[in-house]
């Protein structure tokens, strides 16, 4: 099995217990090279949210929350399905994709630094090396997982 028919059964494992958020964040991580397909992974992003929050609001009932979850994992299997489809036609996009799952295995996606001077709010941000620089504080944070915390 190659690791991009790997990645594509991670995604589908994702998507088989419910856990749409964080598929369409790994898809979100491959794709943000290729903006037309990264557009379609935004908009399902988008329609997800939607939901939820109405869930959360009590302004959409069991059944339509349910079709739209149903649409929205049907989209992302046939981004999938497209994205499989591009790899095989196109060498770079292969090349690009390779990498980035080279990089996810070791560790090395979502390598982030960030400055400011103060206020600086930062959510959903995981990697092997995270540097907040604060004016002139400065705080490194070097971690695998995101739900590891260090001080």
């Amino acid at each position: 099995m190659t690791s991009i028919d790997q990645f594509t059964d991670d995604i589908m494992k994702l998507v088989s217990k419910d856990k749409l958020k964080e598929a369409i964040k790994e898809i979100q991580k491959l794709l943000k090279e290729s903006p037309t397909m990264l557009k379609e992974v935004v908009l399902q992003s988008a329609r997800y949210n939607e939901v939820t929050a109405s869930i959360h609001r009590g302004t959409i009932n069991y059944t339509d929350a349910s079709v739209e979850k149903n649409k929205i994992r049907f989209a992302l299997m046939n981004i999938l399905q497209d994205m499989s489809r591009g790899i095989e036609e196109k060498e770079n996009v292969k090349t690009e994709v390779e990498r980035y799952l080279s990089d996810r295995e070791a560790g090395k996606v979502n390598q982030v630094k960030i400055e400011g001077d103060g206020n600086i709010n930062a959510q959903d941000i995981s990697g092997s090396n995270i540097s907040i620089n604060v004016g002139s504080s400065s705080a490194q944070k070097n971690d695998r997982h995101s739900s590891d915390k260090s001080d």
